[in-house]
């Protein structure tokens, strides 16, 4: 996706590539490093853990900045217009969230809080994660649904004014998506319960980051 928009924006496609490969490894770096310090009561006493990727554990909004700031420091270095690259690459982070947020649904992460609202869920598997937070609180809130909604209406503002009438306007997509993204993000914390979140002033670190 975000090749096909780069290739309608105008930006050298061989360069997207480049920075697509650059942005993955840093992503990762990103995304495992916020992680860790969301969860640092844990890792401060298992510091050998930190590096122990194949048990899982990665933040969204470390993913994202990470994924950006890789990029973002060879395409300066290199003298390219990373605003364009950016704008393009935005449609395809906010896209691949969304669609991750299917898979959290399905598998029930991210514990939220209870409701008597008719959309709430209830998983009954005892492999999946909220199974336990199922029997202790009943129905509860599905902030991964509300976060995919958001992601996905973001998608279809980002593809607009990167493509619309403002196109012209060079990294205004890439920061739209970023303060949309934030605003969304911080409100949907609202209504986490993840056990293992790390709290200042009881804001969330994602909170935080959003607030940033």
């Amino acid at each position: 996706l975000s090749l096909w928009i780069s290739r309608e924006i105008g930006f050298d496609v061989d360069d997207a590539y480049t920075l697509a490969l650059i942005g993955i490894p840093s992503g990762i770096i990103g995304a495992r490093a916020l992680f860790v310090i969301e969860h640092w009561d844990y890792y401060g006493q298992n510091v050998a853990d930190i590096m122990a990727l194949t048990e899982g554990g990665i933040s969204i909004w470390g993913a994202v900045l990470g994924g950006v700031a890789g990029p973002l420091a060879f395409a300066t270095w290199r003298g390219w217009d990373i605003w364009r690259g950016l704008d393009a690459a935005s449609v395809g982070l906010i896209a691949g969230m969304g669609i991750g947020r299917i898979g959290d649904l399905i598998n029930g992460e991210h514990l939220a809080k209870a409701t008597d609202l008719p959309w709430g869920v209830i998983y009954t598997h005892p492999d999946s994660p909220a199974f336990a937070h199922s029997i202790a609180v009943g129905a509860h809130h599905p902030a991964t649904t509300y976060e995919m909604l958001g992601d996905f209406a973001i998608l279809a503002l980002a593809i607009y004014l990167v493509l619309g009438p403002l196109r012209t306007w060079s990294g205004l997509t890439f920061f739209i998506y970023l303060d949309t993204y934030a605003v969304m993000r911080y409100f949907v914390s609202m209504l986490r319960v993840d056990s293992a979140d790390t709290f200042f002033f009881n804001v969330s670190v994602p909170q935080l980051v959003s607030l940033a």
